[in-house]
């Protein structure tokens, strides 16, 4: 057979994983050119329990990341099938992260491919599939159906990669205007992104506030609440008001309405000039501390649960 051309210019990697089907009697430590078997394109490394790597699931990680991630790390060209069997367990999602952050060194497209029955749909890995621009969970029954379904999708995320138009590398914007329209795109972007995860996930605002006698605003909390949490993201005291309790009234207030609201912590951040051993002697605790923030000055994160 002449020399195999590769099918594009970013490599494939499919890491194929569960309830391994036998391609035919290779050594699964083997490294195979899928010619061999007149299917073109792909290379099969395998990775099952033996008794020279040991049974524990630690041994075989360590098989593959001084193995199997060596070997493709080697040849950044070559288009890799990995095959690998289930621990059911959370090793299959080390393992797995394992192989995808080689790929994505690479810069090779990444075919995720899980093999279970009806009774194992819910493994802990197909969560982790779901997260993949492209992906397939097949029946591990027919081999030659199962093979023949994944080079025809490995071929469709080809065309989908060949059919984007050219990306721009070298320019790079750096605006630092309060441009509009940069700044809705990307914050849409991930907004859309974490929607996957959170469903419809918005903070909802909140102000609150105690005025004096002649009707004037003096002292307030501003911030928002969402979930487990209600954040502060302003307190404040007029001048000529503190030293009198306003500012603990005001955050006992805060802790009622989070409590009101389903919402089990509070969180705030404040500055080494500012008002940490006040929000300390009200039983929060610094959960993070942020050196150097603004011209040396070191911002605390502190939280209380209520």
């Amino acid at each position: 057979m002449g020399k195999r051309q590769p099918i594009t210019e970013a490599p494939i990697t499919i890491y194929m994983v569960g309830q391994m089907i036998k391609l035919c009697s290779l050594n699964p430590y083997h490294l195979v050119d899928l010619e061999e078997l007149d299917r073109p394109l792909l290379s099969i490394m395998g990775c099952h329990n033996r008794q020279d790597i040991g049974d524990s699931a630690w041994s075989k990680i360590n098989y593959i990341h001084t193995h199997v991630l060596d070997l493709m790390g080697k040849d950044y060209e070559k288009n890799y099938l990995v095959t690998n069997s289930l621990f059911m367990n959370t090793h299959d999602e080390v393992i797995f992260h394992q192989v995808k952050r080689m790929a994505d060194n690479r810069g090779s497209l990444f075919l995720p491919v899980l093999l279970l029955s009806n009774n194992q749909a819910y493994h802990p890995l197909a969560r982790e599939l779901k997260e993949s621009s492209y992906h397939l969970v097949l029946e591990p029954h027919k081999p030659e159906e199962v093979i023949k379904t994944i080079l025809a999708y490995a071929q469709k995320m080809v065309d989908d990669f060949n059919a984007q138009p050219d990306l721009i590398y070298d320019e790079v914007i750096i605006d630092e205007s309060d441009n509009p329209g940069p700044r809705a795109i990307i914050k849409n972007g991930v907004i859309e992104y974490n929607r996957r995860f959170l469903g419809d996930w918005k903070p909802k605002p909140f102000s609150l506030y105690i005025r004096n006698a002649e009707g004037n605003i003096i002292a307030g909390i501003c911030g928002d609440y969402i979930s487990a949490y209600t954040r502060v993201n302003w307190a404040w005291v007029n001048e000529s008001y503190r030293g009198r309790g306003l500012g603990r009234r005001a955050m006992l207030a805060v802790e009622e309405f989070a409590h009101e609201k389903g919402c089990r912590f509070v969180q705030l951040d404040t500055m080494d000039f500012q008002a940490k051993p006040f929000y300390q002697k009200l039983g929060f605790h610094v959960v993070a501390t942020l050196a150097d923030w603004v011209n040396g000055h070191d911002c605390y994160i502190l939280r209380k649960q209520i």
